[in-house]
């Protein structure tokens, strides 16, 4: 265990979470099973609109017309996680007793030793799936266009790792000050320690980082301040903010370059009609460029 007694009671408070959503997660599995095996005579409620939440008959009423790629879900309308995933999409106050935990929970996870970022997104699905939502409505669900998507990607990978180049500049000119990168040092000239990190930069850092911050945290944000202008650009600096905190370990000029690529994938997700896949690619482009450079020159 962590000598720090504030950090033990904060690690088992997250594992505690963890184990309740678990459970949480398992009794439904079982519920639906029981319920599966009885005649459909009962009401159903569908989350498959992004309208929010109906209940019709299900089987009276006619299907709801749902894009492709984004699968319907059904629930019992009389059961315990009808009424979660309705609390948590409008109440506004456990919507932002969430945003506050999540954001809360992020902001620690740099000081737990042993719980990592799979941890975190690890409790975003499950918060996720108590609010009846799903990562293809965040913006997982399959493009329209591969070729368009990775190209859209790669383009914006390039276009922020020459960007922050010139941002870079303006940090350190103010703070006085370089971003603290001794932890990636071994990967000067070490080929395993470079594959290794080239690994954790594309599930660690491009898929999970963009799933919890640019899908989940802002998108949350959005429901919280609304989906305007004002309620986006709320959520835009608050996500960017957040995620400049868990690079704290980079010291204040690393976690300010990281608030501006915060703010530029932001901007990417929102001008891409939310697709999270653009932001997927340019993060791992742009920390596979910046690993190349510090394997080739110390």
């Amino acid at each position: 265990m962590i000598d720090n007694p504030v950090e033990n009671i904060l690690t088992i408070s997250v594992l505690f979470l963890m184990v309740w959503v678990a459970l949480a997660i398992s009794l439904n599995i079982r519920d639906a099973r029981k319920r599966s095996s009885r005649p459909n005579r009962y009401n159903r409620t569908h989350y498959g609109s992004d309208s929010g939440f109906d209940s019709t008959d299900y089987e009276a009423a006619p299907q709801v017309a749902v894009p492709p790629a984004v699968s319907p879900t059904y629930v019992n309308a009389t059961s315990w996680r009808s009424r979660s995933i309705t609390l948590l999409r409008d109440n506004k106050f456990l919507v932002a007793a969430e945003v506050i935990f999540v954001c809360a929970f992020l902001f620690i996870m740099p000081y737990l030793k042993f719980v990592g970022l799979t941890s975190a997104l690890l409790v975003v699905m499950g918060l996720l799936w108590l609010s009846g939502n799903n990562w293809s409505k965040l913006g997982m669900a399959r493009p329209s266009s591969w070729r368009r998507t990775v190209v859209i990607g790669l383009s914006a990978g390039l276009f922020f790792t020459f960007l922050k180049v010139f941002i870079g500049l303006i940090i350190i000119h103010l703070v006085h000050t370089l971003p603290n990168l001794q932890v990636f040092s071994s990967v000067y000239h070490n080929i395993v320690f470079f594959i290794g990190v080239l690994i954790s930069s594309w599930t660690a850092a491009a898929f999970a980082e963009e799933m919890i911050f640019r899908g989940y945290l802002m998108n949350r944000l959005a429901d919280l301040f609304g989906h305007n202008f004002l309620g986006w650009t709320i959520a835009l600096v608050v996500q960017a903010v957040v995620f400049a905190s868990i690079h704290s370990y980079q010291g204040l000029a690393g976690m300010l370059s990281a608030g501006s690529g915060g703010i530029l994938l932001g901007l990417l997700y929102l001008s891409t009609k939310r697709n999270l896949w653009n932001c997927v690619i340019a993060h791992g482009l742009n920390d596979t460029i910046a690993f190349f450079v510090t394997f080739v020159m110390p």
